[in-house]
């Protein structure tokens, strides 16, 4: 693993441009070691953002519906921090006083035809069976929950983590330099540097390559065409 301050020492070193040695701390830092210090965090907000569904920025929600409610924010589906968007792949739903053993999988509707299908239906309260993601990113069940208490579980994905502290790690489950070389590209084109750049870039997509093979989704062919 590798902090903010260790990937901002590395960049520095492998650029040539560490001056009299390692940095000890980023706080105040000022001139070119600021501006290392702000490659590497916004090169790691962008390697978190070049892909929708990085399996590491996946994490899992769970919660007990409320009566007569089918909509959701969520905080409401317990998620207290750094929600990015719904995994839309899925979702289950259980009786709550049945435990997993009821447990069933909730049919994905796209909101366009949840709404015409759907919301347009006089309103039935009992077990949902569908979901669906509204306008204000908020989760839809459909039917609206009965008076029973159901589980809701799914997946989110995270937004997009920011480093700031000397100590803080991304969340990157391995090959943390990636970061580094993402930022000596941007050093590289701040200072004119092309063999730099030529370097950093091949050995950041030798691994971004590695990562699109290992925390992607496997690739699913579409059914047939009728």
């Amino acid at each position: 693993m590798s902090t903010l301050l260790q990937l901002t020492n590395y960049a520095r070193e492998e650029c040539d441009a560490s001056g009299n040695g390692d940095l000890t701390t980023l706080v105040g830092v000022t001139g070119e070691s600021s501006r290392f210090k702000n490659w590497i965090i916004r090169s790691w907000e962008e390697i978190q953002e070049m892909q929708a569904d990085w399996k590491w920025m996946r994490a899992a929600f769970s919660f007990v519906t409320t009566a007569n409610d089918g909509t959701y924010t969520s905080a409401q589906a317990g998620i207290s921090s750094r929600f990015g968007r719904w995994d839309r792949t899925y979702c289950t739903v259980y009786l709550t006083a049945s435990g997993t053993a009821d447990q069933a999988e909730l049919e994905w509707v796209d909101y366009e035809e949840f709404r015409s299908s759907c919301l347009t239906q006089p309103i039935s309260d009992s077990r949902p069976t569908h979901f669906s993601i509204g306008d204000a990113n908020e989760l839809l069940l459909w039917p609206v929950p009965d008076s029973a208490l159901y589980t809701i579980k799914g997946d989110y994905f995270k937004s997009p983590q920011i480093l700031s502290a000397d100590t803080d790690e991304p969340e990157l489950p391995e090959q943390h330099r990636v970061i580094a070389y993402s930022a000596m590209k941007k050093y590289a084109r701040f200072s004119a540097s092309p063999e730099i750049y030529a370097d950093a870039s091949e050995k950041e997509r030798m691994i971004l390559s590695q990562f699109r093979a290992k925390y992607l989704p496997a690739f699913q062919m579409g059914g047939p065409l009728v």
